[in-house]
């Protein structure tokens, strides 16, 4: 049916394209655009892309033939004789970011729908759209602590941090299983491959171990080697596993079954392998700190595309000479100098964050209180010793091999009793509002006991069964019962259960920061569907990124409409708007956000000029849309809130509107209004 659909839309602009390229009209084709594709028009576009219209969304004005061929803020709207560069073919298509306003209609739609499965067929297309890996995946980025910026003491740039954000989305677009999702983010680089692209794929997906939050100032080498094996301890064990292994860094576990020596089994996995996140710890005079020898390399792609390569590597290298020879020498000016010009070289498109096998791996000694420089006993490099029995036949680790491979093998094996449930866990969080294990992050003693165990392991289980599908998990659960309750109070159960834990009711919750963000923009009609550029991060001396940082990237997070998983997170930094939401510190895991209430997120709704910009757009398109305020009231609850107002609610909005009209009163007020919106 989509296919006759796309076909019929690409014959209609085929006719319209030759109209506008000067072609002389004959009496069957004037017919043709009479009776097939004005009536389209007018009754689709012209509300808001015609000299009829209060404003001319966009710039586009669909009414005349020069209005068509000029197009309007995103290029032309039919190119003559190419369809398919056409731009309104991808606005009717829902391609390419040109969604049209509204989801009215597929309300309208759905509601009208009373045939059987019509709620599941809703969910089918929400589970195959493009939307559920950027929103799946913000979740998962979360609990991964994902930054753009390294934080601590130096806040420096992850140029190439955007490459494991989109490896994470296209993950679960494609429905990757969770279990391969797992490995290969522990241990991509030593898994097999079939071509090119699996293997870009695996190199990119170790970034998982390379995103952690260092200080780059600490002076103490073997110190600093240790905090970043125990950083990368932390988010394998608290994402995968729930448990808070780090805390057997300096003595046995004071509340779980996890010894000293089960944590220096793990952290000497890690110290036998590389960190290539690209940044070099305390450089002379705080000099270049980015190596792109310090990243991972990909083998398939083209390092630079304008096929200069060879002349920038040997300026790069040139200028590298020169820096070791003033550090060694003490020239801090030189230093300085040097680091300008190597920060203003363009950086190779092959590079990725991620952790490659280190040269020669080790035994790491227990660390005695914490301390690298009191070293106890050797310890063989393994796992968590209380997840399995004495004869689950663990894989052993070949003096040669760091022990990620067997890491990953062993978080994903079918008797390893924590990483399927705690992932099947975090999902009925999300879609419910609360996990079956409340402390998501946390399935140790000091956590809180399952409130169902039945569901949890029934959960595990289907999810195991499925393939380790997480689509097939959420659409399982969004098909019961329970998730299709309502919020309404039961006296009677409430009694029994006034913390729901057995949900008798769907639980209120609160949207993420990034949900707030992008709902505004696409009740505007202004949210960018289309993929975002990387974010405008460049150079690398102190000055730059402090630039970066305060204006550049505050700048790009409102003046773009791209959805908010793009948005760099800058750890240290967080947006106004983030930061008044709750986002969480993107340092450590986070899988429960903590929610506030506070004046400061009304102010924010009344006074931030992006949601004021977007709140004009809003009315502009409500305005052409609909003569009666009855139906302005109306569509406007849909558009917002999915949902018809009550009498009582159309009342009061329709009154507000109009205490607002009389306030302002004459045109000249009216008009003084709308521009003190445009520019606040």
């Amino acid at each position: 049916m989509r296919r006759l659909a796309n076909a019929w839309i690409g014959a209609v602009l085929q006719v319209a394209a030759a109209g506008i390229a000067g072609a002389a009209p004959t009496p069957a084709g004037v017919e043709f655009f009479e009776s097939k594709i004005r009536p389209v028009l007018a009754r689709n576009c012209y509300g808001c892309h015609s000299a009829e219209a209060k404003t001319r969304m966009g710039g586009l004005s669909l009414d005349t033939r020069d209005g068509i061929r000029a197009g309007g803020q995103r290029g032309h709207a039919v190119v003559p004789s190419d369809v398919n560069a056409s731009l309104i073919l991808g606005a009717l298509r829902y391609e390419g970011g040109l969604k049209m306003p509204p989801t009215v209609a597929e309300l309208e739609s759905f509601m009208a729908d009373d045939r059987d499965g019509a709620y599941a067929r809703v969910v089918g297309r929400l589970l195959a759209s493009d939307r559920f890996g950027e929103r799946w995946g913000r979740h998962w980025l979360v609990v991964v602590r994902y930054s753009d910026t390294i934080g601590r003491a130096r806040n420096l740039p992850f140029p190439m941090a955007w490459r494991y954000r989109d490896y994470v989305i296209r993950a679960f677009n494609d429905g990757k299983p969770f279990d391969r999702f797992v490995q290969e983010q522990v241990a991509g680089d030593l898994l097999p491959f079939d071509s090119p692209e699996e293997r870009l794929e695996n190199q990119i997906a170790t970034g998982f171990l390379a995103l952690g939050a260092h200080d780059l100032n600490e002076t103490d080498a073997k110190q600093f080697d240790m905090d970043v094996a125990d950083e990368m301890i932390n988010v394998t064990t608290r994402s995968m596993l729930a448990l808070s292994v780090g805390c057997a860094r300096c003595h046995d576990h004071k509340f779980d079954p996890i010894p000293t020596e089960d944590y220096y089994s793990l952290a000497g996995i890690f110290r036998s392998s590389e960190l290539r996140n690209g940044l070099r710890r305390r450089p002379r005079f705080n000099a270049a700190y980015f190596r792109i020898e310090r990243m991972v390399e990909l083998e398939s792609l083209p390092d630079y595309a304008n096929g200069d390569g060879a002349q920038v590597r040997a300026e790069r290298e040139r200028l590298w000479g020169e820096l070791r020879v003033a550090e060694k020498k003490g020239d801090r000016d030189t230093c300085r100098k040097l680091t300008r010009e190597l920060s203003r070289l363009p950086i190779p498109e092959n590079l990725a964050m991620g952790i490659v096998e280190a040269a020669a791996p080790r035994a790491i000694r227990v660390n005695i209180g914490g301390d690298p420089h009191t070293l106890g006993d050797p310890v063989r490099r393994g796992f968590v010793q209380v997840l399995y029995p004495p004869d689950a036949g663990i894989p052993a680790i070949g003096p040669r091999e760091s022990g990620r491979l067997q890491l990953a093998q062993w978080l994903t094996r079918a008797d390893n009793p924590l990483t399927a449930r705690v992932m099947a866990n975090r999902v009925w969080h999300h879609l419910t509002g609360k996990g079956v294990v409340a402390t998501v992050d946390n399935f140790g003693a000091t956590g809180r006991p399952p409130t169902n165990q039945a569901l949890l392991d029934y959960l595990a289980v289907r999810f195991v069964d499925g393939g380790w599908s997480v689509k097939s998990l959420v659409r399982e659960i969004v098909l019961s019962r329970t998730y299709q309750l309502s919020t309404q109070l039961d006296g009677a159960s409430f009694a029994k259960d006034p913390g729901n834990d057995l949900n008798w009711r769907a639980n209120l919750r609160r949207i993420e920061a990034e949900s707030v963000r992008d709902s505004v923009l696409y009740v505007s009609g202004e949210l960018d569907l289309g993929p975002a550029p990387p974010a405008p991060i460049s150079g690398f001396d102190r000055s730059q990124v402090l630039n970066v940082g305060n204006r550049q990237l505050r700048s790009w997070e409102f003046d773009e409409s791209y959805r908010s998983v793009f948005v760099p997170v800058l750890r240290n930094l967080a947006s106004r708007m983030f930061e008044a939401f709750d986002f969480p510190e993107a340092s450590e895991t986070h899988g429960v956000r903590d929610v506030t209430t506070g004046a400061s997120q009304a102010l924010f709704f009344m006074n931030n000029a992006f949601v004021r910009s977007n709140a004009l757009v809003v009315a502009e398109r409500l305005m052409a849309a609909h003569a009666r305020d009855q139906d302005r009231a109306r569509h406007v609850f849909r558009q917002v809130l999915t949902r018809d107002p009550s009498p009582a609610e159309q009342g009061r909005a329709i009154e507000r509107v109009r205490e607002v009209a009389r306030a302002l009163g004459s045109d000249e007020a009216r008009q003084a209004g709308r521009a003190a919106a445009e520019g606040w």
